[in-house]
């Protein structure tokens, strides 16, 4: 899969490839991963108050999504929690 295939709002590409090249390849699939979850997670959300795709990478925020060790370095993806009933 490609970044753009995952992420929701498909604003200013040309720069969001530029920023997403810039990482290393050992990362572009925890990159995907949480651009995935995001994408799920907003699905209901209206287009304005997504991110655009260069801000949501410049900000790393796929690291969201992921487990950190005390450096900060992903070691895995977080539990995905589901709310079921919102009233309680």
């Amino acid at each position: 899969k490609t970044f753009w295939s995952v992420y929701p709002r498909k604003i200013g590409k040309k720069m969001a490839m530029k920023i997403f090249n810039k990482f290393d390849e050992k990362h572009h699939s925890k990159i995907l991963y949480g651009a995935q979850r995001f994408a799920e997670q907003n699905i209901q959300t209206d287009e304005k108050f997504i991110p655009h795709a260069q801000t949501w990478l410049n900000q790393e925020r796929w690291m969201d999504h992921f487990e950190t060790d005390e450096n900060g370095y992903a070691i895995k993806p977080k539990e995905v929690k589901t709310i079921n009933n919102l009233a309680g």
